[in-house]
């Protein structure tokens, strides 16, 4: 029986994508980037847009728009990256 899981993870500055085996061969039901939903495509994702690799579990956005920390702070809190939240069925 299918069964329905969420996951929050939080993007490294300066990548532009979220590696996790867990997701591998799963159907993506939604995923949202800094509270943002974005569209899956079968392509190179662009703006809003994401890619799934099925076989490796690998959400992948816009490569010209890295994941960011707040540049502002001076002491780099967890807290203040990216949050990237999937909802998907295994």
């Amino acid at each position: 029986m299918a069964s329905t899981g969420r996951k929050t993870f939080t993007g490294v500055p300066g990548m532009y994508q979220i590696f996790e085996p867990g997701l591998a061969y799963s159907s993506i039901l939604m995923v949202s980037r800094s509270g943002t939903v974005h569209k899956e495509v079968a392509s190179s994702p662009g703006s809003q847009e994401f890619s799934y690799d099925l076989a490796t579990g690998t959400i992948s956005f816009d490569s010209t728009n890295p994941f960011y920390s707040d540049p502002a702070m001076d002491d780099v809190v967890l807290s203040q990256f990216e949050k990237v939240h999937v909802i998907y069925k295994q």
